[in-house]
């Protein structure tokens, strides 16, 4: 059995160690894994410290300019030839929300203090970027970019925003932020699914992922659309290097489109508001369940009509009307509205079923219905019209 005699010069210096936090000074040191850092890069802030220290760290003052996402904490004790050592550390992933040069001051460990350290922030490089002497640099391994069509509206008008995704490297957990505008009223709807591709830019094969929205403002004035964010990893999917303890999952990646503005155009002084329907092309379209010279009194007939307007949100498309009819009674069904989703943009389609029921034989006429609307395309007042139709109906009073 061994004996205590001879344990005790092993363990006490630990022991003096542990229980007397003041028997020597705590060093901490900070570094970064990356400086300067691009701005859509996350990078490693990394705090050490050869011995307990006196409190857990407060790493509030670091969120006043960076993101953290994601943070660990691990201890590393040794005996080596009687010596005991202690080191401990506390990771961050960061990610910064701008561009600049900027100081993180002290971090307390309670009464223990970190060094400040300074970090310097870069703009990301695209591919058409070029140095300050003119010479181009290299392309960009991934990047965002974003485009609105038209640059010049009419409120309610259909606005297409494509957003695209290039890269060459591999991605993961990678997240895609709807975009938001300037008018808080605007209705923002995705297209579709995703669409993907390639693209040769600069010489560089790229491949592509697009996703499509459509906005339709609902003020007039300058319209801004923010920007849109991709967050993911890259080279989620490569060995990891016995050189790079910093990249054991792949490095976080932040891309941020351009703001985009649209011109947005009040509505014509001589159209009425309730008379304003922008879209491309707008047709009205009938259906009926029975031959319409050839109804009999008292017996109910089905007359469908639909509205049909490529360009148009269908929460936008006015309710039909339906004149009263003496001898005629109408039995109108709740709208249907439902919305085509292509690529190139919406088209809302709204159909109303109305139930006729002739209260006696004879002839009648139900009016022409007509809908004004603006053509986007030729940017001129139309109107869409159902011509009159005439009935008419055997028998006698029912």
């Amino acid at each position: 059995m061994v004996s205590l005699r001879r344990l005790l010069p092993v363990f006490l210096p630990a022991l003096l160690l542990l229980l007397s936090p003041l028997a020597q000074a705590v060093n901490i040191t900070v570094r970064a894994s990356e400086n300067p850092v691009a701005l859509d890069d996350s990078f490693h802030l990394v705090y050490e410290a050869d011995s307990n220290v006196d409190g857990d760290p407060d790493f509030t003052p670091i969120e006043k300019y960076f993101d953290i996402l994601n943070s660990s904490q691990s201890t590393n004790m040794r005996f080596v030839n009687g010596d005991y050592s202690l080191k401990k550390s506390w990771d961050l992933v960061l990610m910064a929300r701008d561009v600049g040069a900027f100081t993180i001051p002290p971090i307390a460990f309670g009464r223990d203090r970190s060094p400040s350290i300074r970090i310097t922030i870069r703009n990301s490089v695209t591919p058409n970027s070029t140095s300050p002497n003119g010479a181009a640099r290299i392309p960009a391994k991934i990047f965002l970019r974003a485009s609105v069509t038209p640059k010049t509206a009419w409120v309610q008008q259909q606005l297409i925003l494509s957003v695209r995704l290039y890269r060459t490297v591999g991605i993961s957990s990678a997240t895609l932020s709807d975009p938001t505008t300037s008018d808080d009223d605007a209705i923002v709807q995705r297209l579709g699914e995703d669409r993907h591709f390639q693209e040769r830019l600069n010489g560089i094969l790229y491949q592509v992922i697009e996703r499509r929205y459509v906005i339709f403002p609902q003020h007039s004035g300058k319209l801004t659309i923010h920007p849109v964010t991709f967050e993911g990893r890259i080279n989620a999917n490569q060995p990891r290097s016995i050189f790079d303890q910093f990249r054991i999952t792949g490095q976080m990646k932040r891309l941020r489109s351009r703001p985009l503005q649209v011109e947005v155009k009040a509505t014509p002084s001589n159209i009425r508001r309730q008379d304003w329907l922008p879209a491309s092309r707008l047709t009205l379209v009938e259906d009926w369940s029975g031959e319409r010279d050839k109804l009999k009194a008292g017996e109910p007939v089905t007359r469908t009509v639909t509205l049909v307007a490529e360009g148009q949100s269908g929460k936008l498309l006015p309710d039909l009307q339906f004149a009263d009819i003496d001898g005629l009674k109408q039995y109108p069904d709740k709208p249907v509205t439902t919305e085509r989703v292509k690529q190139n943009g919406l088209t809302g389609v709204k159909q109303v079923k109305v139930a006729i029921i002739p209260s006696h034989g004879g002839d009648f006429t139900l009016p022409a219905i007509e809908l004004p609307w603006w053509n986007t395309r030729l940017n001129r007042a139309e109107v869409a019209r159902l011509p009159a139709v005439h009935l008419h109906v055997e028998g006698a009073a029912a």
